[in-house]
């Protein structure tokens, strides 16, 4: 387990318990330390040092499906983290 595994283990809605890293496979609501919210899949890959990124995706009658970035949101920052 690394020490950023071990960093974001914090937040258990986040992590996966048998894998190293953030667990992408449910979508998440980080709440930050100033209030603000984002919502997504988070992005293990691209999460790392410190940084989370989430994926969302948007999607309305007149146009496709699209995705969007949030972060990367410090570990600092974060405040909570609820599994969807």
């Amino acid at each position: 387990m690394t020490l950023w595994s071990w960093a974001w283990s914090r937040f258990p809605d986040l992590v996966h318990e048998q894998l190293p890293g953030v667990n992408e496979t449910h979508e998440v609501r980080v709440t930050l330390k100033n209030g603000a919210t984002r919502i997504g899949y988070p992005d293990n890959r691209r999460t790392e040092g410190g940084k989370l990124v989430l994926l969302s995706t948007a999607s309305g009658a007149s146009r496709p499906i699209t995705e969007k970035e949030s972060g990367p949101l410090s570990i600092d920052d974060i405040a909570e983290v609820k599994r969807l």
